[in-house]
């Protein structure tokens, strides 16, 4: 490879190993499993896989700014090694997507991506893991949204089963779950038709609904809505909502769901007042308001909240204050879901300039926009541990 280049969507964060401290790199689209460690040289080369420079000027520089020699077997033992992991940006990693994406159009079913990963794949182990942290229904009217985490179910179970037994008592036959695209998308919005799996049974999409979404918006916003399809193919933040719907609700009911996911607003922080007033963004949300006027909908945001820490990019572990100021800001926002006010919650996200980094801002942002709720109830606040002393907070809304 003449000019090797990082793919640029890959995941990167510090692990502590026998060997020492690495920086492990890992594809969150999930097109490859493997995973590279980096001790810290392997890295300082890895940092010039810009696609712009050759072997030979990668060894210049690395020479200009470190001092000493990269020898050329180890540049090209490295560059296999990466190549072979997918996790270049080459015409290997190339072939590989077009061959993914073709399976992928044929297919009708999203299988559960995470299913014996992040979660029980055999039905009745994974009836008796949810059973054990799922109370009963509240007793109250049904919900019109939810607003629930997306963190694997083991840290995040008991938000999870504070949240979704409200959805005992929904008579909705249509959810609309926003979850966060964790790949990045160039889009606010992406959509598929298929529908989704789980150990627990299928649940279907409305594609009619997507159809009419479609036809409405035209081109090229129809364009953008599938541009990143793909994302769907792993990503966990709308299947464990798919999941736990399929538990909550009886097995025979008739339901189906509108999956899409969500790229992130955070370009838009310094901007803007209000993202809906973006015609990309305003104009998806009202049209599909319009579309199920006088169906029974209820609205789902997959979202955590916080991601603080060393694994997050921050200097050091939290602390007692510092995950008390963290639950303090937390409760700001959630106080703002828990009133329905989008604006207002947008408001908590920008005060900080999101240094704790919500990745569920925009399907909180978008649930709270289209459900229109008048009042709710924060049910749920956890702070979940993450590798090297970091935080991931997560909550649990019901709004009415």
């Amino acid at each position: 490879m003449d000019k090797p280049r990082l793919r640029p969507t890959l995941e990167a964060f510090p692990l502590a190993t026998k060997q020492g401290r690495m920086l492990a790199l890992r594809d969150p689209l999930g097109l490859t499993d493997a995973m590279a460690l980096l001790p810290p040289v392997a890295l300082c080369v890895v940092q010039l896989f810009d696609g712009v420079r050759d072997r030979r000027e990668i060894q210049a520089e690395f020479l200009r700014r470190h001092g000493q020699l990269l020898p050329t077997e180890l540049y090209d033992r490295l560059v296999a090694d990466l190549d072979g992991a997918l996790l270049l940006d080459s015409d290997r990693f190339r072939a590989h997507v077009a061959e993914v994406r073709s399976r992928w159009s044929a297919e009708p079913v999203r299988p559960a991506a995470h299913a014996g990963k992040a979660y029980p794949d055999q039905p009745a182990e994974l009836r008796a893991f949810l059973q054990e942290h799922f109370g009963a229904p509240d007793g109250v009217a049904a919900p019109r949204a939810l607003i629930a985490p997306h963190i694997d179910l083991h840290r995040g179970a008991r938000a999870y089963g504070l949240t979704y037994p409200a959805l005992a008592r929904s008579d909705a036959d249509l959810f609309i779950i926003f979850g966060t695209d964790h790949v990045g998308a160039d889009h606010p919005f992406t959509l598929t038709r298929k529908h989704y799996d789980t150990p627990l049974g299928r649940v279907e999409t409305d594609q009619s609904l997507c159809d009419a979404l479609v036809s409405r918006l035209g081109t090229p916003a129809t364009e953008s809505l599938f541009a990143d399809e793909l994302h769907h193919r792993n990503e966990h933040s709308i299947e464990f909502q798919a999941l736990l719907l399929r538990f909550v609700l009886p097995a025979q009911r008739p339901i189906t769901i509108l999956p899409v996911l969500c790229g992130s607003l955070h370009r838009l922080l310094e901007t803007t007042d209000d993202p809906a007033a973006r015609p990309e963004i305003g104009r998806f949300l009202h049209t599909l308001a319009e579309l199920t006027e006088g169906r029974k909908v209820c609205v789902i945001a997959g979202a955590d909240l916080a991601h603080v820490g060393p694994r997050f990019g921050d200097p050091h572990p939290l602390g007692p204050a510092q995950r008390q100021r963290l639950a303090e800001a937390d409760a700001k926002s959630l106080a703002a879901c828990a009133a329905g006010d989008a604006r207002a919650f947008w408001d908590t996200i920008r005060a900080d300039g999101d240094a704790r980094r919500v990745c569920g801002t925009a399907p909180i942002y978008h649930t709270l926009t289209l459900a229109r709720a008048r009042a709710g109830a924060v049910v749920a606040y956890e702070q979940c541990p993450a590798e090297s002393g970091s935080v991931v907070s997560v909550g649990g809304v019901v709004l009415r």
